[in-house]
């Protein structure tokens, strides 16, 4: 087993940790009824699901296979593109409400409220 350079995972008091068998070696019962690579298919999406389910919390995925460990790099690189997005998303309309908000007590600012309007 081989250590990278990954720093320490900073997940909270309260996390799931999911335990992920590498894909190829899973469901191997089942190899009456699957060939191969549809066990395969088969752990990672249920993999997916378990990891998925969790949400909420924080959650880990604790392996020992190289595409298991790039699975669920891939599902959190997905995850931290989806956040960035919403942030945007987020900002933009806090930008469009101030802009708003802005403009309308600009208007109010300008409005003499001291002199009667038109016919009073």
């Amino acid at each position: 087993m081989t250590t990278s350079a990954t720093p320490p995972l900073a997940i909270g008091p309260l996390a799931v940790l999911v335990p992920v068998k590498s894909f190829d070696e899973a469901k191997r019962r089942l190899a009456p009824a699957l060939e191969p690579a549809e066990r395969a298919r088969l752990a990672r999406a249920m993999a997916s699901s378990v990891v998925a389910s969790a949400a909420p919390l924080p959650t880990a995925v604790v392996c020992d296979d190289a595409d298991v460990a790039a699975a669920e790099a891939d599902r959190d690189t997905a995850i931290r593109r989806a956040l960035a997005t919403r942030e945007s998303a987020v900002a933009k309309a806090q930008a469009d409400q101030d802009r708003v908000l802005a403009e309308t007590l600009s208007r109010r600012a300008s409005i003499d409220w001291g002199r009667p309007g038109p016919g009073g």
